[in-house]
């Protein structure tokens, strides 16, 4: 049943990963580029790391695939095999980011959105947001990055009960004696220091 389910899951990111491949013409701009992923070990950030590979092995495009993430275990237990076609450093978001190279691309998803840490850990759900994000913006300050993609939420909107379809430029409000809402305060808060 276990090899089952794991040949199973293979299966599914290969074919996620060829569905992706074949919506665009060409990858060729990410040709020797190098793309910083943080929060690596999170659903969608994972994803991306391993698209990242599957490009690099289907096409050559020596994308250099950096990791930022906490855990070496949950690295090699996520990515088993696949941990040779990329470097990895563990840190803490919330620590000083220091990379000498340039960096091409970030992919900021570092955040732990677990309804557990969420409710016993809110100080850090919103150090991991806003300090790991003005972290970030200090590592890129001088370097070359061509684009930066940030994680949000949908819970950035708030409540907007009244309305069936958001728009980016709709917010609502959060309930600030809520420790749930330092998840997507932080968010928004993020969002801020992106756009300043």
């Amino acid at each position: 049943m276990v090899n089952y389910m794991k040949n199973n899951r293979i299966n599914i990111i290969s074919d996620d990963n060829e569905q992706l491949y074949l919506s665009q013409k060409s990858w060729g701009s990410l040709r020797n580029k190098t793309v910083l992923v943080t929060g690596a070990t999170g659903m969608l950030a994972a994803c991306m790391v391993r698209f990242f590979v599957y490009l690099n092995r289907k096409d050559q495009l020596n994308i250099r695939v950096l990791l930022l993430a906490r855990s070496e275990q949950k690295v090699q237990d996520l990515f088993g095999e696949l941990t040779g076609e990329f470097e990895c450093f563990y840190q803490d978001v919330c620590q000083p980011i220091e990379f000498d190279d340039e960096v091409d691309f970030v992919i900021h998803a570092a955040s732990n959105a677990s309804p557990y840490h969420i409710k016993h850990d809110p100080v850090g759900i919103i150090q991991a947001n806003v300090v790991g994000t003005m972290n970030l913006l200090e590592l890129v300050k001088n370097k070359r990055v061509k684009n930066f993609l940030f994680m949000s939420t949908r819970e950035v909107y708030g409540n907007l009960e009244s309305q069936e379809l958001i728009r980016e430029r709709d917010f609502g409000s959060f309930d600030p004696l809520d420790s749930r809402s330092c998840y997507p305060e932080s968010k928004r808060m993020a969002e801020t220091l992106l756009q300043s």
